[in-house]
């Protein structure tokens, strides 16, 4: 486990050890500096915190970030009070911090205030992408149903639309058998749309466009909440130009692109197909692990569950480099291994059980 973990975070340290040397880029350091980050928490989760331990502990950290922006979200429809304190946001925007939770985007509706929580985290669309991946961890280790719940449930208040998505694939893939449940969120979500839709053109009008109206088509014949459809179709393009190793970073950076390009294809465009193949390599590894060892080991299939709803959300957040993204599929991927270790002990336990009672007297 330990070699095969550290063979990625040495090919992701290549990789971008190479980017700096043809590009003559000395930013790609900060890059390596993270991986290498990476790797020391690894060593510390093997071989002093434990996997099921830190896999706990993050997915019960999310949940209390749901939880907090949820209780400050309800408490101020009910009465509206002034954050703790406010702060200019590293892209310009005023953070606002809500004693539970912190929040960079909040309006008056009818005379209450209304917050996108974050959680602790950046920004709204952060934190639904952490709850997301507590969401894969808690199916496959923990297997609690009421923190399913909630991490299905509270995330919504944060109106990221990658967390519509990740829900409705999530209960499409691990619940489309359960006809009760599938009719009570028919029901749900029905009774949701009706109340949402009732606010548009009232004094609520605010909280329809964040909803409803984000889920609509766009003059471009696209979706209004897919805020990086435009930066999507300049990736492609750029890619295009150099479908092999990418453009680099510093082509972007010196003519102040840096923020107009992204979706799925912004790798493509800074670093080609190359790229594709070292950023996700920790995703591929986990997937072409469950393909090998799926032997007589149905429950694997929740892995590969996971990974298709992971594999979905990149079309929203791509990003696999940054210190927070490369920590949580750290944690699912070592929750994967768990998984699989489990399950091999298990039948290996009930084999030795058969085996000892069907063994000849001596």
């Amino acid at each position: 486990m330990r070699s095969s973990f550290f063979s990625l975070y040495l090919m992701l340290i290549l990789f971008w050890a190479i980017q700096m040397a043809i590009r003559g880029d000395i930013s790609y350091v900060s890059n390596i500096f993270q991986v290498v980050c990476i790797a020391i928490i690894y060593l510390s989760i093997i071989n002093f915190i434990g996997i099921e331990t830190i896999s706990r502990q993050f997915v019960y950290f999310m949940v209390a970030n749901c939880l907090g922006g949820t209780i400050v979200m309800l408490l101020l429809l009910i009465h509206d009070f002034p954050p703790l304190f406010q702060f200019t946001q590293h892209d310009g925007r005023t953070g606002s911090f809500y004693y539970l939770t912190f929040t960079n985007t909040y309006f008056e509706a009818a005379g209450f205030t209304v917050i996108r929580y974050s959680g602790m985290f950046d920004e709204p669309g952060t934190l639904s992408y952490g709850c997301m991946f507590a969401l894969m961890i808690n199916k496959l280790l923990m297997k609690n149903k009421k923190i399913e719940m909630l991490l299905l449930i509270l995330p919504v208040f944060t109106f990221s639309l990658a967390h519509f998505v990740t829900a409705l694939i999530y209960i499409l893939l691990f619940y489309w058998r359960k006809t009760k449940l599938m009719i009570a969120m028919a029901i749900f979500m029905l009774s949701a749309f009706v109340l949402l839709e009732s606010t548009k053109d009232t004094e609520y009008n605010r909280i329809y466009l964040l909803t409803l109206d984000r889920l609509k088509e766009d003059d471009s014949g696209g979706i209004k909440g897919n805020n990086r459809a435009d930066l999507s179709e300049l990736a492609v393009d750029y890619f295009k130009e150099n479908p092999i190793i990418g453009k680099g970073k510093k082509y972007f950076e010196d003519r102040n692109m840096e923020g107009r390009i992204g979706g799925i294809f912004f790798y493509g465009a800074l670093y080609g197909i190359v790229g594709y193949f070292f950023i996700y390599i920790l995703l591929y590894y986990d997937i072409l692990f469950l393909l090998v060892n799926h032997r007589k080991m149905n429950a694997w299939i929740d892995g590969l569950k996971c990974c298709i709803i992971i594999i979905a959300n990149l079309f929203q957040r791509p990003s696999m480099t940054g210190i927070f993204p490369l920590f949580v599929l750290t944690i699912f991927s070592l929750s994967v291994l768990n998984l699989c270790n489990n399950i091999k002990k298990n039948e290996y336990s009930k084999l030795s059980t058969i085996h000892s009672n069907y063994s000849l007297p001596q």
